[in-house]
């Protein structure tokens, strides 16, 4: 099973690292453009908007959080902890193969080609 990939657009440095220090385990923080991510936080609307179209992510997978633009406060590294919980139990926007699925298909070309 996947890890699910929150990618932060707009972060600052130091936010980074608390976010991933705040994670869960197997929710991942990405800050690189290549990653294709399952989540996206951005600190304001505009870059939601873009976030949105460049990623083809529903927009409620898309958050506008300007706390990541600076530092983040307790309070608000509380509410992304649940936030961030909330992201990996809900997991990846796109599902991988299913074992079972893979093993139905495999079945059945062999037959179409036999």
């Amino acid at each position: 099973m996947t890890g699910t990939r929150v990618r932060a657009i707009g972060a600052s440095a130091a936010a980074l690292r608390q976010l991933r220090a705040i994670a869960p385990a197997r929710v991942d923080i990405v800050d690189e453009p290549l990653a294709e991510p399952d989540w996206v936080l951005v600190p304001d609307g505009t870059q939601r908007i873009e976030a949105i179209r460049s990623t083809g992510l529903p927009p409620f997978r898309v958050l506008e959080v300007p706390a990541i633009s600076g530092e983040i406060d307790q309070p608000s590294a509380e509410a992304l902890a649940t936030a961030l919980m909330k992201m990996g139990q809900i997991g990846v926007f796109r599902a991988g193969e299913s074992p079972l699925g893979v093993r139905l298909a495999a079945m059945v070309v062999r037959r179409l080609i036999a």
